[in-house]
C-alpha cells in the first residue's frame, strides 16, 4: 500500500479468499517501490484474448471463433418487432416523444403508439479481429459505421473505430472503443485512463478466467454488440445481466456516444448520481432519465435535476437478490434514458466509450469491484470521525470561540470546529479578516494545545483578479506567472473570468502538474499563518454566477452541442451556472498528471471535455498540499465530485433545506455515495437553507431529531448560513443539548466499529453505511426501505423522520436477530415485521444485529476523540439464535499516513461460540497505551451462568452480572490487554 492512506491494486482475485476481515492484509501484495508510471505501462500494454462463449459446451471453458457461438453471426436479420415492448431503447432524444417523419428519416423503428427506438440490426460492423493463445479471454478488432445514413443529433460519424472487449478479471469485463485516428481532428477523445489517478487496472494475471466464476461474454459482428452470462450459485445455470445486442443503440460520434444495454428482466436500478431523492431506487418508466452533468442547482428533490457530482455507475439487483455494476468512465456530460424493462441508454457527449460491466453477486461484491476500477476510499485520521461545527456568518473569531466553548460548557462531543467564507479578507482565499478575524491563528493554537480539537476552513477555486485600487494579490500574481489558469475561448492568452464570492476570478486547471504545484504553495504559505488540519474545497462544480453566456461564451458545437443533455439547465445551457464550456486548458496525462516524472504528454482540450472532472482534480491537489504540509492524514471536504474521489477525500451533500423531506432524502444521499466509492459523507446536520415557515418550537424539534440521525452519518457536521437563527447543538436550550448530546457520546462510543469499517471500505472496498438489501439481499422486503440503514453489518439505525412522531415503524429482517442497542432488549417476534416502536425524543432507534461483536469504548466524560481513545474497552457480543458472534477491531495511531506500509496497526478478532469468546490477534505492529477491555456484554444468554473463567482463571462473582430481563451477561473489571489473546467462556 502506498503512503498516503490510498489502495493499490494489488489484490489477486483468484487468491484464496481470506477466511476473516484481518487475514486481508495478509493476502495483500504491498506496492512500495512500484511506481504510478509502472501501472500505467501495465494499463497500456493489451493481451488480445477472446472472451466468447457457447452455452451448449462447457461452462468453464471459452472457446474461440471456430466454434459454433454467437460471434460471427449476423443479426441483420433481426426485425424491429423481435424488440420487446418494455425494452426498446429510445431513438430520439426524448423517449415519450412521438415524431413519426424524424423517426423514420432517422432509420429508426416505429411502433403502432408512436414509439420510436433503435433497430436491432444497425450499428457499426467488426472486422480484422484479433485474438490471443488459450484460455482465450478478448478480442481487438475494427469497426466501421457507415457516414451515408441519416442521423440526428449524432453528426459528424467517425467511420472507423477501434474497439476492445477484454474479460480482465473474473468479476470485470471492460469494453472500450476510441477513434485511434482522431478523424475529425476538431472534437478530443481524450483517454480518461490516463488522466485517472490511481489508473484503473487492466487485467489481473492472476485470474483464470475460465474458472467457475468467470463470467460468460458473447459478441456479434454485423452489428457488433455482447452480451454477459452470469452462472448461478452452483454453477448449473446460467442468466443474461447485460446484453446489447438485441436492443441496437451503439452509435459514436464525434460529440455522441451512445449505447443501449438490455439489464436482466424485472431487475432494479441504483445509483446513478448525484441527484436528490426520497428513494434509492431509479425510476425506470419509459421517458425517465438521469443527467450527469455538475452544477451548482442548491438541492431539488428529483433524479432529473443534476447536481453536484457525476457518478455514471449503476447496481443492479435482481428479483432474487443477486446484484452486478455497470460503470462507464466518462468526464463529460452523461444521460441515461431508460424503459421499464430495464434498459439503460447511455448517451455521453464526447469523448471515448470506456464501459465497464461486473458481476457481483452480492450488491457488496459490486461496490468492491467498483472501487478496484476507481480507487479504494481513502483511510481517514481517527478525528475526521468525530463531530464537527461550523457555520457561515461566526463574524469573528471571538464569536467562533464562544460557540466553541458553549458545547465544552455543556460537555458535548466536538473533535473539529470549523469557518466559512466570512473569514477571509473579502471573500479572497488565503486571506484573513484584518479586523474580525485577526486572532484566528492563536484561537486555531488554542484549539490544538488546550481542547485537543482541529480546524477546518473553506477555500475556492476561484482567485479574483487585483484590480486598479487594490494591493497585489499574490495567488494571482503567481498564478499568473505560473499559468495556471483555464483560457478563454476568445484570447487564449487570458484567463477565463467569471464571478463568484471575491466577484471577477480566474480559475485554476489541476489538470497539469504546475498548477499542483502552485496550489501546495499557496496552502503551504498560509498554513503558516493558520495550522489548519484538513480544507473544505466549494464552487467547484465550477460554479459561476449568471452571465450573458453568448457574449462571453459564443455560440459553437461546446456551448451548443447536437445533443441537448436532459438536466435542469436554464434553456439547456451547458453554461447555465458553470465556466464556458469551450473554455481552453491542457491535460496532462500518463506520467505527469500522477506525481513528479520526467516524461510528460500534453492534450489541448477544452472544459467541455473534462467537466466533470474539476472537483476530482481540486480534491486531488489539496489532499496532497495537505500530506506535504501535515505529514498526516488529513480531510478535505469536496462539494463537486466523480468516480474516484473517494481516494482523495469526502463529501457533504451541498446546500439542504430545514425541512423534513431534506432530513429523509440525507438518507438516500449518504447510502448513494457509499456506493460510489465516497464513504465519509454527510449533510449539513439541521440543513443550512433557511425555513421561515417553521416555528422556535418546529425547528427545535426537526434539529433534535436530524441531530440524532447526524449523530450516525458517516461524516457528522452542523452547518447554518449567515443571518439564520441558531442551530449548534447549545441553541434550544439545556433539554436539547442534553438529547443531542446523548446522540453524540453514542457515536463517540462507537467509533472503534465505526473507523474499522473505515479501515475495512480502504482495504477491500466495502462501505460503511449501507441499505439494508446490501446484508438481506434476498430478502424482497429490505429492498424497498430506505429510511433505514446499516452501519456495515452490525448496526440498524431508524431515525424519526416526521414531526410529532414518537414512535416509528421499523422493518427488523427474518434472516438475523435484533437487539436494542440501548437496553439489550430482544424479540423474536421482530422478524421479518414492521414493528411499531416507540421513540421518544430523547431516543433514536438503533438495534444490534446478532451474530455481531462490536467493539466499544464508553465515552464518559470525554469529549473528543484524543480522550475517547483513552478509556477502556468494551466488546458488545449479540450473539443469533445459535449463540454465536464475531466481529472485529483495528487499532492504529489513527493519524499515520503509512500505517498499513509500515505495519503499525494491530488487527484483533473475536468469535463467539458454545459460551466461548475467544479473541485473536492477527497482528500485532501497533500497541496503544491504553488498549484496556474492562467490560464483555453477551446479549442472548438465556440461562444465567455458574462461573465465568478468563484464560482458565474463575473470575469472582461480583466481576459479573446476569440479567434475566434483557438475557445478558455482562463481565466487567476485566483489565485485559486488548493486543494480547485471550479466552472467556461461562458454564450452566
Amino acid at each position: 500500500l502506498v503512503s498516503n492512506g490510498r489502495t493499490p491494486w494489488g489484490i489477486a482475485t483468484t487468491a484464496r479468499q481470506p477466511q476473516s476481515f484481518c487475514e486481508q492484509f495478509s493476502t495483500m501484495r504491498p506496492s512500495m517501490g512500484l511506481p504510478t508510471m509502472l501501472l500505467h505501462s501495465l494499463f497500456r500494454v493489451f493481451l488480445i484474448v477472446d472472451v466468447i462463449s457457447d452455452a451448449v459446451a462447457s461452462r468453464n471453458v471459452l472457446f474461440s471463433m471456430e466454434t459454433q457461438s454467437r460471434a460471427g453471426i449476423s443479426l441483420q436479420n433481426l426485425q424491429c418487432e423481435d424488440v420487446a415492448p418494455d425494452a426498446r431503447a429510445p431513438c430520439l432524444r426524448d423517449a415519450l416523444e412521438v415524431n413519426r417523419t424524424q423517426c423514420i428519416d432517422r432509420g429508426c423503428c416505429l411502433a403502432e403508439d408512436g414509439t420510436c427506438f433503435h433497430d436491432p440490426s444497425h450499428g457499426p460492423v467488426a472486422s480484422d479481429i484479433l485474438q490471443g493463445p488459450v484460455p482465450l479471454r478478448g478480442i481487438t478488432c475494427k469497426l466501421t459505421q457507415s457516414v451515408t445514413e441519416k442521423t440526428g443529433f449524432e453528426q459528424g460519424i467517425i467511420a472507423e473505430l477501434s474497439a476492445t472487449l477484454r474479460v480482465e478479471t473474473e468479476h470485470r469485463i471492460h469494453l472500450r472503443i476510441s477513434d485511434p485516428k482522431n478523424a475529425s481532428g476538431r472534437y478530443n477523445k481524450i483517454d480518461m485512463a490516463k488522466i485517472m489517478d490511481p489508473p484503473p487496472p487492466s487485467r489481473d494475471e492472476n485470474v483464470r478466467v475460465n474458472s467457475a466464476n468467470s463470467p460468460l461474454v458473447t459478441y456479434t459482428t454485423s452489428p457488433f454488440g455482447f452480451s454477459v452470462a452470469r452462472k448461478s450459485a452452483d454453477g448449473n445455470a446460467t442468466k443474461t445481466i447485460v446484453d446489447t445486442t438485441a436492443v441496437g443503440g451503439l452509435i459514436f460520434a464525434e460529440q455522441y456516444v451512445s449505447i443501449s444495454l438490455a439489464l436482466s428482466a424485472g431487475a432494479t436500478v441504483y445509483g446513478l448520481g448525484e441527484h436528490v431523492d426520497s428513494s434509492l431506487r431509479i425510476n425506470t418508466s419509459r421517458g425517465a432519465s438521469t443527467t450527469m452533468w455538475t452544477r451548482d442547482d442548491q438541492t431539488p428533490v428529483g433524479q432529473g435535476h443534476n447536481l453536484y457530482g457525476a457518478h455514471p455507475f449503476a447496481l443492479v439487483v435482481d428479483p432474487d437478490g443477486s446484484a452486478y455494476g455497470v460503470f462507464v468512465l466518462a468526464a463529460t456530460g452523461v444521460d441515461v434514458v431508460y424503459t421499464p424493462h430495464p434498459t439503460l441508454t447511455i448517451r455521453a457527449i464526447g469523448g471515448m466509450l470506456d464501459l465497464y460491466v461486473v458481476t457481483g453477486p452480492t450488491p457488496g461484491d459490486v461496490t468492491a469491484q467498483l472501487t478496484a476500477v476507481i480507487g479504494r476510499p481513502y483511510l481517514p485520521p481517527y478525528w475526521a470521525l468525530g463531530f464537527h461545527l461550523c457555520r457561515w456568518g461566526y463574524g469573528s473569531t471571538s464569536a467562533t470561540r464562544a460557540v466553541n466553548d458553549n458545547l465544552t460548557k455543556y460537555g458535548i462531543p466536538q473533535d473539529v470546529q470549523w469557518n466559512d467564507i466570512d473569514y477571509m479578507d473579502s471573500h479572497r482565499d488565503f486571506t484573513l479578516d484584518p479586523v474580525n478575524y485577526a486572532d484566528l491563528a492563536q484561537f486555531v493554537d488554542h484549539l490544538h494545545t488546550n481542547k485537543n480539537q482541529r480546524y477546518v476552513l473553506i477555500v475556492d477555486p476561484g482567485i479574483p483578479q487585483a484590480n486598479a485600487t487594490s494591493a497585489p494579490y499574490e495567488p494571482y500574481a503567481s498564478g499568473t506567472a505560473a499559468d495556471v489558469w483555464i483560457k478563454d475561448v476568445r484570447n487564449a492568452t487570458q484567463p477565463w473570468i467569471g464571478n463568484v464570492w471575491p466577484g471577477p476570478c480566474a480559475f485554476p486547471n489541476f489538470l497539469v502538474n504546475r498548477t499542483q504545484q502552485w496550489w501546495k504553495q499557496q496552502i503551504v504559505a498560509f498554513h503558516k499563518r493558520v495550522a489548519f488540519d484538513g480544507l473544505w474545497i466549494d464552487m467547484n462544480e465550477l460554479a459561476i454566477k449568471p452571465y450573458d453566456v453568448a457574449r462571453i461564451c459564443g455560440v459553437d458545437g461546446y456551448t451548443t452541442p447536437p445533443y441537448q443533455l436532459h438536466g435542469e439547465m436554464t434553456n439547456g445551457s451547458l453554461a447555465d451556472n458553470n465556466i464556458c464550456p469551450n473554455a481552453l486548458l491542457t491535460v496532462e496525462t500518463a506520467s505527469t498528471a500522477h506525481g513528479p516524472q520526467a516524461h510528460v504528454d500534453t492534450v489541448a482540450a477544452r472544459s467541455y471535455d473534462v467537466h466533470n472532472l474539476y472537483g476530482w482534480s481540486e480534491a486531488r491537489a489539496t489532499m496532497q498540499a495537505l500530506h506535504a504540509v501535515t505529514a498526516q492524514r488529513t480531510m478535505v471536504v469536496s462539494r463537486s465530485t466523480s468516480f474516484g474521489s473517494g481516494v482523495w477525500g469526502s463529501h457533504w451533500l451541498g446546500d439542504n433545506y430545514k425541512d423534513w423531506l431534506h432530513m429523509r432524502t440525507s438518507i438516500v444521499g449518504i447510502l448513494n455515495m457509499n456506493m460510489f466509492g465516497i464513504p465519509l459523507v454527510g449533510p449539513d446536520t439541521c440543513a443550512i437553507k433557511m425555513n421561515t415557515s417553521l416555528s422556535y418550537a418546529e425547528r427545535r424539534e426537526m434539529c433534535i431529531r436530524w441531530s440524532q440521525l447526524g449523530a450516525f452519518y458517516p461524516f457528522s457536521r452542523n452547518h447554518n448560513k449567515v443571518g439564520a437563527p441558531p442551530q449548534d447543538p447549545t441553541a434550544f436550550g439545556p433539554e436539547a443539548a442534553t438529547i443531542i448530546g446523548h446522540a453524540l457520546r453514542i457515536r463517540y462510543t462507537l467509533l472503534p466499529y465505526l473507523y474499522s469499517l473505515f479501515f475495512a471500505a480502504h482495504v477491500n472496498g466495502s462501505t460503511v453505511a449501507r441499505p439494508l438489501f446490501f446484508e438481506f439481499s434476498a430478502d424482497k422486503d429490505a429492498h424497498v426501505v430506505t429510511d433505514q440503514f446499516l452501519w456495515g453489518p452490525s448496526l440498524m439505525v431508524s431515525p424519526v423522520l416526521e414531526p410529532g412522531a414518537r414512535a416509528r415503524a421499523i422493518y427488523f429482517p427474518p434472516a438475523a436477530t435484533w437487539y436494542d442497542y440501548e437496553t439489550g432488549e430482544s424479540d423474536a417476534a421482530w422478524r421479518g415485521v414492521v414493528q411499531d416502536w416507540p421513540v421518544p425524543l430523547d431516543r433514536i432507534a438503533v438495534h444490534v444485529r446478532g451474530g455481531r461483536v462490536v467493539p466499544l469504548q464508553p465515552v464518559g466524560s470525554a469529549l473528543t476523540t484524543v480522550e475517547a481513545r483513552r478509556r477502556p474497552f468494551t466488546l458488545l457480543v449479540a450473539t443469533d439464535a445459535d449463540g454465536a458472534a464475531e466481529g472485529h477491531v483495528v487499532l492504529d495511531d489513527g493519524v499515520s499516513l503509512d500505517t498499513i506500509e509500515t505495519g503499525r496497526y494491530t488487527c484483533v478478532e473475536f468469535r463467539c461460540a458454545e459460551r466461548l469468546l475467544r479473541s485473536t490477534v492477527v497482528r500485532t505492529g501497533y500497541r496503544p497505551v491504553n488498549a484496556v477491555l474492562d467490560t464483555v456484554s453477551v446479549l442472548g444468554v438465556y440461562i444465567a451462568p455458574t462461573a465465568v473463567i478468563l484464560d482458565g482463571a474463575v473470575l469472582p462473582p461480583r466481576q459479573y452480572t446476569f440479567s434475566t430481563a434483557n438475557h445478558t451477561l455482562t463481565v466487567h473489571d476485566l483489565a485485559q490487554d486488548m493486543t494480547t489473546a485471550f479466552g472467556l467462556t461461562w458454564t450452566i
